[in-house]
């Protein structure tokens, strides 16, 4: 049985690839050892303009028909459809009526109203372990096909939340590169011995930060994989403070360098909040923990907590519970998002 290195989905996530499908594959071929008997499915989705069908993009490992037959369904189902079915709770879920009712409640519907807008995909993929993530206009997709009653085992589904973490990040941030190579407007470059080899003003300010970020990857990356898997993708986080992501790339002549770019969870339709206040407030609608989503958001535990409240506060709500009705729309209609 093919051993279970979580770290590994991580590397294959912030490894830089020019080519989107190619990049996607090695996502989906990195998820193996969570195989359930027919195969894997990674994919993406970009919810462009109201009324238009999401662009999408499909790798598979050991599902063949799988491609076509999800862009066959994109096609055929509403865009509001395909919004409902994949709504970015960030955790690893299954087939059901529970699937049902959870979205239902974050899309702000009543089940009927959800299962009449939603159709025949509504309680998730049949026969399969499922986590959609994301933020605003983009998701990230991971589905692992099941022969007969199999599942991930629990004691991974922590990890595969986290991977999926950084997933959609990684999927924000390809979405508004222009140029085939992160390098080019790179906020810094650092080596992996923690070496500040270029960053612009405001990255500058952070440098501390930023290199500590990049120690810690390399950490993950080292025996503690092994020694304790757990910590290790603790302290490698989808985000630093917020706003950047860690892109690896590999020189021509075999280095690898941590280009470091600007990238926080873009939330639209809330003007009154911060950056990180909307993206608070985005995943708690979504039922995310604050630990949680201080890993999310490369924040501390108290600070994603703080500024879950200056959100709640500015919006003039009562509790938290509430931030489902503010942010129920964005979830319905995700290119407003």
């Amino acid at each position: 049985m093919r051993r279970f290195d979580p770290v590994s989905l991580l590397e294959a996530t912030s490894s830089w690839e020019a080519d989107e499908a190619t990049w996607l594959q090695r996502i989906v071929e990195s998820t193996r050892a969570l195989d359930l008997g027919l195969g894997r499915v990674a994919y993406t989705l970009r919810f462009e303009a109201r009324g238009k069908p999401p662009k999408m993009r499909v790798a598979q490992d050991g599902a063949p028909e799988w491609p076509a037959q999800l862009e066959r369904l994109n096609q055929v189902f509403s865009p509001q459809a395909t919004a409902l079915v994949h709504v970015p709770l960030g955790r690893v879920r299954s087939h059901g009526p529970s699937v049902v009712r959870e979205n239902a409640k974050r899309t702000g519907f009543t089940e009927a109203e959800y299962l009449a807008l939603a159709g025949p995909g509504a309680a998730g993929p049949p026969l399969a372990d499922f986590v959609f993530s994301g933020t605003g206009r983009h998701r990230a997709a991971f589905v692992a096909l099941a022969s007969k009653e199999r599942a991930i085992r629990p004691e991974r589904r922590r990890a595969v939340e986290m991977f999926m973490a950084h997933f959609a990040a990684m999927v924000r941030l390809r979405s508004v590169l222009r140029a085939p190579d992160p390098s080019e407007g790179a906020d810094a470059v650092v080596s992996p011995a923690g070496r500040l080899l270029h960053a612009t003003p405001s990255a500058a300010d952070q440098k501390e930060t930023l290199v500590d970020a990049v120690l810690r990857s390399e950490r993950a990356r080292g025996p503690l994989r092994r020694r304790s898997p757990d910590e290790a993708m603790a302290i490698w986080r989808a985000l630093v403070e917020g706003k950047y992501t860690l892109v690896e790339c590999v020189e021509r002549d075999g280095k690898r360098l941590l280009f470091v770019r600007r990238n926080p969870a873009r939330v639209r339709g809330l003007s009154a909040l911060t950056a990180s206040e909307a993206a608070c407030a985005y995943f708690t609608a979504l039922g995310h923990s604050q630990k949680f989503i201080a890993y999310e958001l490369g924040l501390s535990l108290s600070a994603s907590a703080k500024t879950t409240r200056s959100a709640i506060r500015k919006l003039r709500l009562r509790s938290p519970e509430e931030l489902v009705r503010v942010i129920a729309p964005l979830l319905r209609e995700p290119s407003h998002g």
